[in-house]
């Protein structure tokens, strides 16, 4: 293969010495839209589809991904065909396929979808939609990225949109995880969006289960559902999210997120519109420690309770210098729409609570309206 090259030297009489010596990683393109040998050595000579970049590419690689759609397989192929990352390679989208330099490529112009609708037929659907009953979907992968065993610090998936995922079937893990399943291992996404992605019981974006570093900076989360996490189900894990966007997601439990038995870090994140029976924005059940820090939660809401935060069990939560606005749940928007505790007294501080702090431990709050600018594409009050 291209990334070792083999050296002969003679060492004494009669013995050979052969040594391996590593070859400079690769930059690998795609392009949908490329005519020319199908190499991935260059732009003209891109490959022309992501799989066919995947099966060659090799620890230190990187992939670069030109504008365009690019489907697990092709219509009609099987369901359980999947994007498959690896450990060591960084994957990026976003070029318009004529950049020599990472830098110049531009995600938010140049749109690159991984989407599991390989026969291109889902019907159109509202941002908040209940993906359960869409019939068009259910031909589509039940998983669009699959990461098992990768390692975080080199594992990146950067500038894509990942939609169409549909992790319809009965159990694990056929309906978990729609836009990514992530297993015993790490991740680190950055600029992306997941949406629409739909899983019958857990992670309808991402499910991250059993010991996963998952770090996520700069990403959307738009109109996804499942059963339990809308957009994260982070089970027995750790997440880590910056910087992040959680509009329109459905579940029953955890319209935006579901945290079981893990650890939860969210900094300068925003939550508006998330729906669920219990936990509007965030459901944290057992945890190993769950921290929002200059979060804003406006707009969520709950059946029942919890429109904001829901918590239960061992664990706790943390909110620090965070806005809990307009949340409502089955009885109103009272402090208890915002924040309810079924267990465990959360700590929260420097925070601005609709309604005030009930129940919970903590300095420095207030229940003064946040005057929030409503921005074009905000769907509403909040971010």
């Amino acid at each position: 293969m291209r990334r070792v090259g083999v050296v002969s030297i003679p060492f004494v009489p009669g013995v050979l010495l052969v040594l391996a010596v590593p070859v400079q990683a690769s930059v690998l393109h795609v392009n949908a839209d490329a005519t020319g040998a199908a190499t991935g050595a260059s732009w003209t000579d891109a490959f022309t589809d992501l799989q066919d970049a995947l099966a060659v590419a090799q620890a230190g690689d990187q992939i670069w991904v030109a504008a365009g759609t690019y489907a697990p397989a092709p219509p009609g192929g099987s369901r359980d065909a999947t994007f498959q990352l690896q450990t060591g390679v960084r994957l990026y989208g976003g070029f318009a396929g004529t950049e020599a330099n990472r830098d110049e490529r531009d995600p938010g112009v140049n749109i690159t979808i991984l989407s599991g609708d390989c026969s291109r037929n889902d019907a159109a659907m509202t941002a908040a939609a209940d993906l359960s009953t869409d019939g068009t979907r259910r031909d589509n992968s039940l998983h669009v990225v699959v990461a098992n065993q990768t390692d975080a610090a080199t594992t990146v998936l950067d500038g894509f949109t990942i939609t169409g995922g549909y992790a319809d079937l009965n159990g694990f893990p056929g309906g978990w995880g729609g836009g990514m399943f992530l297993e015993g291992g790490g991740v680190t996404l950055r600029n992306c969006t997941f949406r629409q992605n739909y899983a019958a019981f857990v992670g309808g974006a991402i499910v991250n289960y059993v010991g996963n570093e998952l770090n996520l900076i700069h990403c959307r989360f738009v109109g996804n559902s499942s059963g339990e996490g809308g957009a994260l189900n982070n089970h027995v894990a750790s997440a880590t999210f910056t910087n992040c966007i959680f509009r329109g997601n459905i579940a029953r439990y955890g319209g935006a997120i579901f945290n079981e038995d893990s650890r939860l870090t969210m900094i300068n994140c925003a939550f508006s519109g998330n729906l669920a029976r219990l936990g509007g924005a965030l459901y944290n059940g057992s945890g190993r420690g769950t921290t929002l820090t200059n979060c804003s939660l406006s707009g969520n809401q709950a059946e029942l309770l919890g429109a904001g935060v829901y918590t239960r069990g061992a664990g706790g939560v943390v909110l620090t210098n965070c806005i809990l606005w307009a949340n409502r749940d089955g009885r109103g928007t009272g402090a208890l729409a915002q924040i309810f505790s079924a267990n465990e007294i959360p700590v929260v501080n420097y925070s601005c609570v609709q309604g005030g702090v009930s129940s919970a431990d903590g300095v420095g709050n207030i229940d003064t309206s946040p005057q929030f600018v409503r921005f074009p594409d905000d769907g509403g009050d909040g971010w």
